[in-house]
């Protein structure tokens, strides 16, 4: 019931009775309904993508700068991952990435720098 309804439902149950009867017990409780309203996300919300398997593989509603350093020590770093691991899965280095102690203190932004920087490496284009 919305609000509106609920305001509705007192203002016509405080008619009945036309007040003829002012010596009634008002003691009796008049059961009443509240409904919550729950926003939808904003637009720029930040939203984590995560695979069947727990890793973080995408983060929306935030901004990669990729031509900032801290982007390109994380490329770097990330494409000396790949030959070490056999082959070029994102998926694995991010795993490995996200099993670090300190991951979950990073900020959203961080993590998708890591995430981009991540892609970035393995298409070969640090």
């Amino acid at each position: 019931m919305t609000a509106a309804a609920v305001a509705l439902s007192a203002l016509v149950l405080s008619g009945c009775g036309g007040g003829a009867d002012t010596d009634a017990p008002h003691d009796a409780e008049v059961p009443t309904t509240t409904t919550a309203a729950f926003p939808s996300p904003a637009e720029d919300a930040i939203t984590y993508e995560v695979s069947a398997a727990g890793v973080t593989t995408a983060i929306t509603g935030v901004e990669v700068d990729t031509g900032s350093p801290v982007f390109a020590a994380a490329c770097d770093e990330a494409e000396a991952w790949f030959p070490v691991a056999g082959d070029r899965d994102v998926q694995a280095y991010l795993e490995a990435v996200q099993q670090e102690p300190d991951w979950p203190e990073h900020t959203p932004e961080r993590h998708a720098l890591v995430i981009a920087a991540a892609e970035t490496a393995a298409s070969g284009s640090c």
